[in-house]
């Protein structure tokens, strides 16, 4: 009996030590966050209103997100209605704008009562497979971007839009705080949502160009836009790499070794094979059997840790410098160099940071775009419909801000490509051939060429990214894309 009372024990206790592993993992991920006092954070008071209101008329992912939704689409007077309904939520994301930080801390434990069962916490994934962490509250965000853009889009139909305008750019700032946040989803996560906000931005410049007050554009692009700080400064470097996961990976790494840091059979099986509750059996025994063998020659605990700490170096320094004349971005990366199999399970867990890199290039190609985008109309409310036809009037200091005229794919550091059209350009983009006219502002994209904006793509993998005019509301006037 008190020989089966010790196997038990043994049994047992790693399974304790795991879960107070958890316990700490959360208290390291907490100790990453912005320090500020609670009413200096955004996350509470946006996730009660949100909690507060009714369900959308259709979910964000059931076809209708924030850039699905304009007053022409089909179920426009139900969006309008809702939106109307919770005067709430744009109450909280106005008040929200001027909080130091998003700060929304990982677990549940600090949840309110209110939110408590509303799927909303950042929680660490099940057993073994701690990197597989549920980020809630992102679920939240998508609706609260439904509710912005169907709100801003009534009330510039209503001629506020000095509210609109304003409502439009408190949520940008809130997903700025998010971008700051420790998960590489969540800031992933944030840059996206926040580029694709941008463009909702620029589709309602285009649609309200003759109507909009100068005035009201005017502060946009000088106050509004600019102070998401996205651009080419030493503000940019407050959008850290994501520490966080560098805790979350090297805490499931650990538990891949015995107490001597070698690799053992069993754990390894368990730890880095396929998830239980992702996988089926014939899966997971076939990965069990792989990583039993790959124990057999994997480097020791502490071995595995000096790459990983050296990984994240190396990315960190890339991000920390300008991207284009600098001679670590022609060395190879230290996630290159790893060795696929000693290090297997090292490059299992690691996450793919080029994301990161990628989705930091949208963004600023998006903000900056916008804020010249904003300073153009301006200009062009201001002068009875006439469209800058030089750059240096379009970028006068009056209208928008010297440093918002930047390209991030320009290798000199130079800004935007700026044409003025005698005619309709036409321009290939994902929905067809679309017919820009009056001026063109757009980036020049990966290959850091341009194509004269003869071929647009969202992200600048093909072609360039045609910032202005706007062309998903291009498409929507010219019949390609529907309701």
């Amino acid at each position: 009996m008190v020989r089966a009372l010790a196997i038990v024990a043994c049994l047992v206790a790693p399974v304790a030590a795991f879960a107070q592993d958890g316990a700490d993992l959360l208290k390291q991920l907490n100790g990453t966050l912005a320090k500020a006092s609670a009413d200096k954070l955004s996350w509470k008071p946006v996730l009660e209103a949100w909690a507060a209101m009714p369900a959308p008329p259709c979910a964000a992912d059931a076809g209708c997100g924030q850039d699905s939704i304009w007053p022409s689409m089909k179920d426009w007077s139900a969006f309008a209605d809702w939106a109307k309904a919770n005067p709430g939520m744009g109450k909280a994301l106005i008040q929200a704008q001027s909080a130091l930080a998003w700060g929304m801390p990982y677990g549940d434990a600090s949840l309110p009562a209110g939110l408590k069962g509303k799927g909303v916490a950042v929680m660490l994934g099940d057993g073994d497979h701690l990197v597989n962490m549920k980020v809630g509250y992102l679920a939240a965000l998508r609706t609260i971007g439904q509710y912005v853009t169907a709100e801003q889009y009534r009330l510039c139909d209503e001629g506020k839009f000095k509210e609109g305008f304003e409502l439009g750019v408190a949520y940008l700032r809130l997903l700025r705080q998010v971008c700051d946040q420790s998960l590489l989803a969540e800031k992933l996560f944030g840059m996206e949502q926040l580029s694709q906000a941008l463009s909702i931005q620029r589709d309602m410049l285009w649609r309200y160009r003759d109507k909009a007050p100068a005035a009201v554009l005017r502060d946009a692009s000088l106050k509004g836009y600019p102070f998401l700080g996205t651009g080419d400064s030493e503000r940019m470097r407050r959008l850290i790499l994501p520490e966080g996961d560098r805790l979350v990976v090297a805490a499931q790494l650990a538990r891949g070794f015995d107490d001597a840091g070698q690799p053992d059979a069993d754990r390894f099986a368990s730890v880095f094979g396929a998830d239980p509750a992702h996988a089926s059996p014939m899966q997971r025994f076939g990965e069990e059997k792989m990583w039993k063998r790959v124990a057999e020659v994997h480097g020791s605990l502490d071995a595995s840790e000096e790459k990983l700490q050296a990984i994240y170096d190396d990315w960190w320094r890339r991000w920390r410098m300008r991207p284009y004349g600098n001679p670590i971005f022609e060395l190879p990366t230290e996630t290159s160099r790893l060795n696929p199999v000693k290090y297997a399970a090292v490059s299992k867990l690691l996450q793919d940071l080029t994301k990161a890199f990628d989705a930091r290039n949208v963004l600023i190609a998006n903000a900056n775009g916008t804020a010249f985008a904003a300073a153009v109309v301006a200009r062009y409310r201001a002068d009875q419909g006439r469209w800058p036809q030089k750059l240096e009037i379009a970028i006068q200091a009056d209208y928008m801000k010297t440093k918002m005229n930047l390209d991030p794919y320009d290798k000199g550091y130079k800004g935007f490509e700026y044409r003025a059209v005698a005619k309709p350009k036409a321009v290939d983009a994902s929905v067809g051939r679309i017919e820009a006219p009056g001026v063109l502002i757009f980036a020049k994209g990966i290959d850091h060429e341009s194509n004269e904006a003869a071929t647009h793509t969202d992200d600048g993998s093909k072609g360039d990214i045609l910032i202005w005019p706007p062309v998903r509301e291009l498409a929507r006037e010219q019949g390609l894309l529907g309701s």
